[in-house]
Order: structure tokens, then C-alpha cells, then sequence
């Protein structure tokens, strides 16, 4: 009976495999629906998302993958400053959607700190899990936020807000100094970290894939010009 029961067993297996292919069995398709992600709205936690419409699928990914329904706050697109030209310093380019973003950014910011939560989660819409291996790491990392600002993904040292957490300290401080018009918000944000205006840290992912963007998430694309939200233009330098 029991090497029956073997066999069987190992019948269905084959079957499964022959259907759908070893995929099926990886863990980089696993969801784990006992994520305790979502029990962090019991420490008053939030957790939003910048989307466009294109993106919407892997905004639906990136819940699933989470077990967590992300607040969707729409992306805002809109013309630079007249004056004070939005650019990327480090891109050596200007930039004709970073005002939006930063406006984005700041509307969650301001809905934030008027509310009775403790923490927000920020994503943009191009931020993907980097391993669903690592999901317990993320919650443990969610669970013991000290800093002001979190990068749970970073990029090319202190750039990138794809996934990043807040305190409400921290969305204060933000929206005394980000400006709308000029650098580009991360760049913005980093020199606030230079000048120790706010406290940071970045998350580090020992093993994790070979990518341009670091931490627990990833932003896809290849490059920051592949975002659904950032347009660059001519290569002047801005004075």
C-alpha cells in the first residue's frame, strides 16, 4: 500500500512537471499568501504607490507579491518651472516631467503627516520585489524602521525613490526643504543626506542579483531613463 501510495505520488508529480514545466516549482514564482506585511498596519503603517496606467500590471504584481493593497496615487504630469528649469545633475540633462514627480512625491508626503499613521511605504510604479526569497527580510527590515528616511531600493549611491519608507519626522523634514522647481527630487534628497539635514539608511541585500538599482527592490528597465514617469531633453549642463 505504501509503495503504491509512492508511486502515485510520484505519477502526479510528472504530470505537473510535463504540463507546466519546473517553473512552476520555482521560487521566484512562489506567493506566499501568509506575508506578514499587511499585519504592519497594526503599527499604523501605510503603503502607497505612484502609477501610471501602463504600469498598472505591475503595480498588481508588486501587491501580490507583497499581500498588501497599495494606495494608488495617479502620477502627475506637468510642464518645468518657467524659471528654475527642472534638471538631473547627474544625468546632465533636463528634465520636463521631474516636476510632476516631485508633486507626486509631495502630495503623498502632505496626506502622510496629517494623518495618525507612524510610517508610510512609498513606491513608484517601476519597483518590483527583487527576490520573493527575500519577503521575510523585508518584513523584518519594515518592523525596525529607526532612520528618518528608509531606502528599501537605491541607486548609483544615494539616487532613486522606487521604494523608500517614512516617518512622519522624516515627511516633515521633506516637505520643509524638497522644492518643486529645480534639481531632480532624489538629487535634492541626497544633498539633504550630505548636508545631514535628514537622517538616512540604505538597505543592503547581500546576494542579491546583478542590477543597476540596489537594495530590497529593484526599479525595472535598464537604465533611470527607462522610467514611466522621467523624460530627459538635450544635453546642456543648467546653470
Amino acid at each position: 500500500m505504501i509503495l503504491y501510495i509512492i508511486l502515485l505520488s510520484l505519477l502526479i508529480i510528472y504530470f505537473v512537471i510535463t504540463i507546466c514545466g519546473l517553473e512552476c516549482f520555482s521560487l521566484e514564482n512562489f506567493n506566499s499568501n501568509n506575508s506578514k506585511i499587511r499585519e504592519l498596519t497594526d503599527k499604523k503603517y501605510r503603503f502607497a504607490v505612484i502609477y501610471t496606467d501602463k504600469r498598472l500590471p505591475m503595480v498588481e504584481k508588486l501587491e501580490k507579491d507583497l499581500d498588501v493593497k497599495l494606495e494608488r496615487w495617479p502620477a502627475v504630469f506637468t510642464n518645468s518651472c518657467p524659471r528654475n528649469k527642472n534638471y538631473s545633475m547627474y544625468a546632465k540633462k533636463f528634465c520636463s516631467t521631474c516636476r510632476g514627480l516631485s508633486i507626486a512625491h509631495k502630495e503623498i508626503w502632505h496626506d502622510f503627516v496629517n494623518s495618525d499613521s507612524n510610517y508610510i511605504l512609498i513606491f513608484e510604479d517601476d519597483a518590483q520585489v527583487e527576490s520573493i526569497g527575500k519577503i521575510d527580510e523585508i518584513y523584518k527590515k519594515l518592523n525596525n524602521i529607526e532612520a528618518d528616511i528608509t531606502y528599501m531600493g537605491h541607486c548609483y549611491g544615494h539616487l532613486c525613490l522606487h521604494a523608500y519608507v517614512l516617518t512622519r519626522e522624516g515627511a516633515k523634514i521633506l516637505l520643509e526643504n524638497i522644492q518643486t522647481c529645480g534639481a531632480a527630487i532624489d538629487e535634492q534628497l541626497s544633498q539633504m543626506i550630505t548636508d545631514n539635514i535628514i537622517e538616512a539608511e540604505f538597505v543592503k541585500n547581500p546576494g542579491e542579483k546583478k542590477h543597476w538599482t540596489q537594495g530590497l527592490f529593484h526599479q525595472v528597465g535598464k537604465t533611470d531613463g527607462d522610467g514611466s514617469m522621467q523624460s530627459y531633453h538635450d544635453m546642456k549642463k543648467p546653470t
